[in-house]
Order: structure tokens, then sequence, then C-alpha cells
């Protein structure tokens, strides 16, 4: 009774902080996958701080400045760094940084006016909680296909005890002949 409790506790809203927590691997390699998932967001801004510190550099790539050799290469190294985040088994937390700078970078893309003021920061939050309830979604679908295919399992099984019950049965009286 106990752990059918438990199991239902864990369906509920649980299955969200679940996905958020992460179970798996040990708190330090899930510090380190944490970081390099953050710094997969940060990499995507590594240009602007170079604006900001006035860093210039001739090696550019055929680019047209430096600037822009670094967004380029940044937005390729990116994914990288958030594909070996991930298999560290980061705090899944922290995935919620690169979906909100890649929904920043979609914006700029999109509509390059609203993408460096409080609209822009605004449209990447939203893109946030669009991305938190599409995980939820998943989690309620695979949920209920999950318990579809219990019930089905639990069916097949039950009509196997059936079919053994009505076997013996059938055996015992070919015997009693």
């Amino acid at each position: 009774m106990i752990k059918v409790f438990k199991d239902r506790e864990l369906k509920g809203t649980k299955k969200i902080a679940l996905f958020f927590n992460g179970r798996r691997g040990s708190y330090k390699t899930r510090i380190i996958g944490s970081l390099f998932i953050i710094l997969s967001g940060l990499l995507l801004y590594l240009d602007k701080f170079f604006l900001q510190i006035s860093f210039d550099h001739p090696l550019t790539f055929g680019f047209t400045n430096f600037s822009n050799f670094i967004w380029a290469l940044m937005q390729s190294l990116a994914p990288f760094f958030l594909i070996i985040g991930f298999y560290l088994n980061p705090f899944r937390i922290v995935l919620l940084i690169p979906v909100y700078c890649y929904g920043l970078q979609l914006i700029w893309v999109l509509s390059p006016e609203h993408s460096d003021n409080f609209l822009g920061y605004l449209f990447a939050f939203g893109i946030c909680v669009l991305f938190i309830f599409l995980i939820y979604l998943l989690n309620k679908m695979n949920d209920y296909f999950g318990s579809k295919r219990s019930q089905d399992e639990e069916f097949i099984n039950e009509a196997r005890d059936v079919l053994d019950m009505l076997k013996s049965k059938m055996v015992q009286e070919n015997l009693n002949r």
C-alpha cells in the first residue's frame, strides 16, 4: 500500500521537478555538466563581451570583422558544449539558460528591432515558459501512453492466467476420463 502511494505521488506534479533536477551522476559531475550547459548559453554572447571591452583582432577568417567571426564560431561551438554538459547529467534547471539565450538569438534573427530591448527579453522568457509547458505536455503524454501500455500488459497477463487455468482444467478433465 505504501509503495502504491509513493508511485502515485511521483506521477503527479513532481514529474516536472524530477525532470529539472535530474537523478543521476555524482554531485561533482552534475556541477561540471551544469557549468558546460551554462557555458553553452553564455558563449553565444562572447562577441558582445569582446565589443564591450574593445577587444579586436585582425584574424577574421574571411568575416567582415572579428566580432562577426566570434559570433559565428560560438554559434557553431555552443551546441557541442550543450551536448557534453547534457552527457554529464547536469541539474536540469540549467537547461533553461541555453533555451533563454537561443530564444534571444531567435528573436534577433526574426525581429532585430526587439532584440536588445525589454520586449526581446520578455519574448525570450516566454520561450522558456513555452519550453516548460512543452516538457509538461510530453510528460503527460508519456504517462498516458505508459499507463495504456501497462493496462495492455496487465490484460495480456490476466488472459494468460485464464488460459493457463482453462488448460489445466482441460488436462484435469482428460486425466479423469
